[in-house]
């Protein structure tokens, strides 16, 4: 009886492991995602910048090379704006460190003589004692071709002895010293108006604190075509033959005019 119920059981058995079937799976629990909800950040109130505005070059201040005076103790220049002159021109003095110490308006009425000018200014020396700076200016007020020069002090005083220059040439027309003023005489050109064309044969040496003429460059049939300040009392200056209008026209001959040989002559100013 034992034998035959085991016999059962093991029949039972090998009939389970020979099945087809395979055994259904035990389903898993389905993972459960902790999901954080995410707010949107605010966003910081942007404040209104409004555009920036460039200045006109009109409206800009421009400034002249600045010059120390020979004692060290100043600096001069020129401050303009093409359209506000003569209110927005200044000639300006400051101290050493830079530090403004007076400003003079164009509109002073002792710089009337420039006050009308579109302002190219710029310093041209320091007076030899640092008493006060040559301003001589872009302007033609006293004529076609001539410009008013005048001295500026730092207390504030103006010295116009009414001197105007003929400028020309690349020589400087003020002396080193700030004393003296070379200014051609005009001439009318043989061929008539022209660029290159006008040339003079003589010319004045001013003082500028005075206004009295003390010496001058003779016209003795020939053409001032160059000078060089040597010192504050030194002039150096060249002379050529002028052209000859029978050998053609200013624009025919200036080129091979101007590579003639000059004669250099020295002025002393006792």
């Amino acid at each position: 009886m034992r034998f035959a119920i085991l016999l059962l059981a093991a029949l039972t058995l090998l009939a389970a492991c020979t099945s087809d079937e395979p055994p259904e799976p035990t389903p898993s629990p389905a993972p459960t995602l902790d999901v954080t909800a995410t707010a949107e950040p605010t966003p910081s109130p942007t404040a209104a910048v409004p555009p920036t505005e460039t200045p006109s070059p009109e409206q800009q201040p421009i400034i002249s090379p600045a010059l120390r005076s020979p004692d060290g103790a100043l600096i001069a220049y020129v401050e303009f704006q093409f359209v506000r002159c003569p209110p927005g021109c200044s000639v300006v003095f400051e101290d050493r460190q830079g530090t403004e110490l007076l400003r003079i308006p164009f509109t002073d009425p002792a710089l009337s003589r420039i006050a009308d000018a579109w302002a190219a200014y710029t310093i041209d020396a320091w007076l030899d004692d640092s008493s006060g700076v040559v301003l001589g200016g872009s302007c033609e007020c006293d004529g076609a071709g001539e410009h008013p020069v005048v001295i500026v002090k730092p207390d504030g005083g103006v010295i116009d002895s009414g001197v105007s220059a003929l400028l020309g040439s690349s020589g400087a027309h003020v002396s080193p010293n700030g004393r003296y003023l070379l200014s051609r005489d005009r001439i009318d050109s043989p061929w008539g108006p022209g660029v290159g064309c006008a040339i003079s044969g003589s010319a004045k040496l001013i003082e500028l604190l005075t206004g009295d003429v003390i010496s001058e460059v003779p016209d003795v049939g020939l053409a001032l075509v160059d000078w060089q300040w040597l010192d504050g009392s030194n002039l150096a200056y060249a002379l050529r033959p002028f052209p000859n209008p029978d050998d053609g026209t200013c624009d025919q001959q200036q080129f091979e005019w101007r590579q003639l040989p000059v004669e250099w002559h020295l002025l002393t100013i006792p």
